[in-house]
């Protein structure tokens, strides 16, 4: 719908937060991802085809004795600014990464939550 002078084509939510992994306290549990960081564009006219895209990097593995995978660190944001989006057939993309594997009895890390995205179309 239209909402002070622009259009939200689309936009998708999700927590914006690294997973988690968990290790026995004494040896080599993996390090969690980084997160995504922040893309912001602001466009006249979208042309073309393309990837916009903000990945949380993934969890380490557990290296020794019974640890746990970090945690997939969680999507970035992706916001796409323009007046026209005629001709573009692109995606807007704000993962959040895998987690690591375990050692041992540990426990996989798990993955990064998705980011936040979303295109405006101002009129």
């Amino acid at each position: 719908g239209s909402n002070g002078g622009f259009k939200v084509v689309g936009g998708v939510y999700g927590g914006i937060a690294g997973g988690s992994g968990a290790g026995d306290g004494t040896n080599k549990g993996g390090a969690g991802g980084p997160s995504g960081g922040v893309l912001a564009v602001h466009a006249r006219h979208l042309r073309g085809s393309g990837i916009f895209r903000a990945f949380g990097g993934n969890g380490g593995d557990g290296v020794q004795g019974n640890c746990g995978g970090g945690g997939g660190g969680g999507g970035g944001v992706v916001i796409v600014n323009t007046t026209s989006t005629d001709g573009w057939t692109g995606t807007l993309l704000a993962s959040g990464g895998t987690g690591g594997a375990k050692s041992g009895t540990g426990v996989a890390g798990t993955a990064g939550y998705s980011g936040f995205v979303t295109l405006n179309v101002f009129s």
